[in-house]
């Protein structure tokens, strides 16, 4: 199964083998599965030899307890960060950093005045 989360944003799942399991209980029987990321490499694995329900396309998981070492590693690679949520003790949820854009990256950027013409 294809996840839209790789290692590039989920680092911590080389060493850690992360609970993961569907946002909503599909009711389908459990199989031997393999999840990986949407990187074109080998190594974009969120969690091999785990039993998990077949999910259609546009379906949600959850990840449980990534941590914020997550944030401090993840990569910018091919598509930008999404939106950060936290689940508070009430199941509330709230959006705590806001997914990037183009704009996240210019606005770090200065042309040298040599430059713009």
């Amino acid at each position: 199964m294809i996840l839209d989360i790789g290692v590039n944003l989920l680092f911590t799942s080389f060493w850690y083998e992360h609970e993961i399991y569907p946002a909503v209980n599909t009711g389908k029987a459990l199989e031997d599965m393999t999840i990986y990321g949407p990187l074109c490499m080998n190594i974009d694995v969120i969690r091999s030899n785990i039993k998990f329900p077949p999910l259609n396309r546009g379906d949600n998981v959850v990840i449980k307890r990534i941590g914020a070492y997550n944030m401090t590693q993840w990569l910018q690679f091919i598509t930008y960060r999404p939106n950060v949520v936290m689940i508070d003790t009430e199941g509330k949820d709230h959006i705590i950093r806001k997914k990037e854009d183009l704009s996240a990256f210019k606005a770090f950027e200065k042309l040298p005045e040599h430059l713009k013409d």
